[in-house]
């Protein structure tokens, strides 16, 4: 909405798990799932207003995944895209209006097309 407060900030960080940081942003249970049990670093961009939440470059550097992700939640509902790759697999993780939808195989091809 214009003309509302915004906050804007580069955060990065290492967490001993990633527990905290996905339940703030309510995170769906298999990011959970992946993510939240080991320890990682991590960097995205942060826009926080009253009618919305905004990361972007979302970067996580886990002990055997890279995660790169992007995610909204507004008006309009949850959005956002995650490409997790660890040695074995990469998987796509996409959120349309709330909607979870998992693409296993994704590539970073797949991820560019999510509006990243």
């Amino acid at each position: 909405v214009a003309g509302e407060p915004t906050f804007k900030a580069t955060v990065t960080g290492k967490a001993r798990d990633g527990q905290l940081p996905l339940a703030v942003v309510s995170a769906p249970s298999i990011v959970t799932s992946l993510v939240g049990n080991q320890g990682f670093t991590f960097s995205t961009r942060l826009r926080v207003a009253p009618s919305s939440l905004d990361l972007s470059d979302v970067r996580l550097f886990g002990d055997n995944m890279d995660v790169h992700g992007h995610y909204r939640s507004d008006g309009l509902g949850k959005n956002g895209a995650a490409l997790v790759s660890t040695p074995l697999v990469n998987v796509g993780i996409e959120i349309r209006k709330g909607d979870l939808s998992v693409r296993p195989l994704a590539s970073k091809g797949w991820y560019a097309q999510t509006g990243s």
